[in-house]
C-alpha cells in the first residue's frame, strides 16, 4: 500500500505499524515461506506458528480443530503489543507486572 499521499507523521506511524508486523511475523514464523505467506495474507498451517506466539496473537480464542489460518493485521498488532510489553521492562529498568 502506498503511503505517499499522507502527511508525514501518518507515513511515519504507518511505517512503524509496518515495522511491528513485520517483527510480529518473523516471531511468529517457522522459516522465511512462512513469514512471506503471512506477509501476503495467504493461509498458513497452525502446526507450522509458533505455539507461544499464537497463543498471544488469538488473545485467548480457541483455534478448535482447524489446520490452517490466515493471519491477520488483528493477530499481528496483538503479538506486537504483548512483545512491547515483555520487552518494555527490560528497556527501562522498571520491575515487569505480572
Amino acid at each position: 500500500m502506498s503511503v505517499d499521499h499522507l502527511p508525514d507523521d501518518a507515513r511515519r506511524e504507518a511505517a512503524e505499524a509496518d515495522g511491528r508486523r513485520y517483527w510480529a511475523a518473523m516471531m511468529l514464523s517457522s522459516d522465511v515461506h512462512v513469514f512471506e505467506a503471512i506477509l501476503s495474507g495467504q493461509p498458513v498451517q497452525v502446526r507450522s506458528l509458533d505455539e507461544r506466539i499464537l497463543k498471544l496473537g488469538l488473545r485467548g480464542r480457541k483455534l478448535t480443530g482447524r489446520e490452517h489460518l490466515v493471519v491477520d493485521a488483528r493477530i499481528l498488532d496483538a503479538i506486537a503489543e504483548a512483545g512491547a510489553k515483555a520487552v518494555s521492562p527490560i528497556v527501562t529498568g522498571e520491575k515487569a507486572h505480572p
